[in-house]
């Protein structure tokens, strides 16, 4: 089950939710691979032909969207070989930086560093 989470900026009240985790449809990696652009579903696609049962880590994660100036919850997907995807912005479809500590983080809309994290609910 993931959890949904809403970033807010203090200094100007932007906020933004974005899911994270994973669901129960989440729970193979061909199901997956429809998350990601066509060269990544073709790797994933050699990779269950030489694999009956791949080892793989999938979540959704918090990003930052340079272009946009937002935060998305984006597919993040680790074969475990040493190959890690990420996906793109859902709004603008360019390349997206995973944020790893948001408290931390300059708000995209003010430039303000008062950004906080608060989970308000679940999803599947």
């Amino acid at each position: 089950m993931g959890t949904i989470q809403k970033i807010t900026c203090k200094s100007c009240g932007n906020s933004w939710q974005c899911h994270t985790g994973c669901g129960l449809r989440h729970s193979g990696l061909e199901a997956v691979s429809g998350l990601f652009p066509e060269p990544v579903r073709a790797e994933i696609r050699g990779v269950l032909q030489r694999e009956m049962f791949p080892a793989f880590d999938f979540e959704f994660r918090i990003a930052y969207c340079p272009s946009c100036n937002s935060f998305e919850s984006v597919p993040a997907l680790d074969l475990r070989d040493g190959r890690f995807y990420t996906g793109v912005c859902d709004t603008c479809g360019r390349e997206v930086k995973l944020a790893e500590t948001i408290e931390k983080m300059h708000c995209p809309s003010c430039g303000g560093q008062s950004l906080a994290v608060l989970p308000t609910g679940h999803w599947d």
